[in-house]
């Protein structure tokens, strides 16, 4: 408990464990598990149906990933692809206040998080919503049947293969809110495309998803425990000073 005197120094162990997270060296790789490259041409395979059922628009070929990109060493199975080569920024759809229905079907998403809810949703299942405009690279995760995502944001829904959960925290190392840029911050998903990320096998996504869920359940609970600890120091130096006056 020493290392941790602020609410912030426990926010910075968060990112270090999804750091360790994307880099492969949070739990153990398993010799037996599906390599990435076959994920990856699956997930190639996947965009290219969508392209050809016209769902999705094809795009221009993405430059080959540098060896200077490549930010450290790959455990076994994991490969490197640019951000548009794996997930698809899709824009959010118009919805001012007051054609909401607010009547508590699906949530409406803003630029960070939920204004609001509507009788129907555009976009169907669960998905990642990113700030697109104001909170630019924001992040929230809708885990609910489906949602409706304004202009404002965009929404990624995880190729085949992907665990959601383990997207959710790749993204949180990418600093997409870095990327926003004008007087009122804005997030173009050109510029993300061209990030690269590190893809590890299917399996090895869910192990590393229950463990960052357990190392963060556990920083909750030292920020629970740091925060009571704050209160008792405050509640005691009151009582002194009022027994001082």
């Amino acid at each position: 408990d020493t290392l941790f005197t602020t609410t912030a120094s426990i926010d910075t162990l968060k990112q270090t464990i999804l750091q360790l997270a994307v880099m492969g060296k949070l739990v153990p790789q398993n010799p037996n598990d599906e390599p990435a490259t076959k994920l990856i041409d699956r997930i190639a395979a996947e965009k290219a149906q969508l392209i050809k059922d016209k769902k999705i628009k094809k795009q221009k070929p993405l430059p080959e990933i540098t060896d200077e990109e490549k930010s450290f060493e790959l455990p076994n199975g994991w490969e490197w692809i640019r951000f548009g080569d794996m997930y698809l920024l899709e824009y959010g759809s118009n919805l001012p206040q007051p054609k909401r229905s607010n009547t508590g079907e699906f949530p409406v998403y803003g630029s960070n998080g939920v204004v609001g809810t509507h009788n129907e949703a555009s976009v169907q299942g669960q998905c990642i919503v990113v700030g697109r405009k104001g909170s630019a690279g924001a992040l929230n995760l809708c885990s609910e049947k489906g949602c409706w995502v304004t202009d404002v944001a965009y929404s990624i829904s995880p190729p085949i293969g992907i665990d959601i959960d383990f997207c959710f925290y790749q993204l949180h190392t990418l600093g997409l809110d870095s990327l926003g840029k004008g007087i009122k911050p804005g997030l173009n998903r050109n510029e993300a495309n061209i990030l690269t990320v590190a893809v590890p096998p299917s399996e090895e996504q869910h192990r590393i998803v229950a463990k960052v869920d357990e190392l963060m359940a556990l920083c909750e609970q030292l920020k629970a425990r740091l925060t009571d600890a704050q209160t008792t120091k405050l509640h005691l130096t009151d009582a002194i000073v009022e027994e001082a006056l």
